[in-house]
């Protein structure tokens, strides 16, 4: 099947972060990544309780039955401020996906600096393309 494209979105969550410290919040069900070779994404900021909080979009990888942590493709620029963030470039996913079978959309956030909790609520669309 060539030129497959598909979007999924995914609902407003409240994503957290605590002082410079990554925290990991995945926002998809875990999806085979056989079927596609590229992805992006695009999603907006709301309510940011601070001006440090960035956040980037990543796709995990796993494959079963022993769904340990594998490396993780990032799929978005760092972003920070409320509003919309319009999607970059396709990621090659089959290059990153190491030959395992599952993936899922997940948001990396954290404080560029200072310390403390700060959140935003953040909702978007993972787009996948089969070339």
């Amino acid at each position: 099947m060539s030129g497959k494209n598909n979007k999924i979105p995914f609902p407003w969550a409240t994503i957290p972060c605590d002082d410079t410290n990554v925290v990991f919040s995945p926002v998809t069900a875990w999806m085979p990544c056989g079927d596609f070779d590229e992805a992006r994404v695009s999603f907006e900021i709301a309510g940011e309780t601070n001006a440090d909080f960035r956040v980037k979009a990543v796709l995990q990888f796993a494959d079963y039955p022993d769904q340990g942590s594998k490396p993780q493709t990032v799929v978005s620029a760092t972003e920070n401020g409320n509003g919309i963030k319009y999607p970059g470039q396709w990621y090659t996913i089959s290059a990153n996906s190491d030959a395992n079978q599952i993936m899922r959309l997940a948001l990396e956030a954290n404080r560029n600096t200072g310390s403390g909790y700060c959140s935003a609520r953040i909702s978007g669309v993972l787009e996948l393309k089969q070339t």
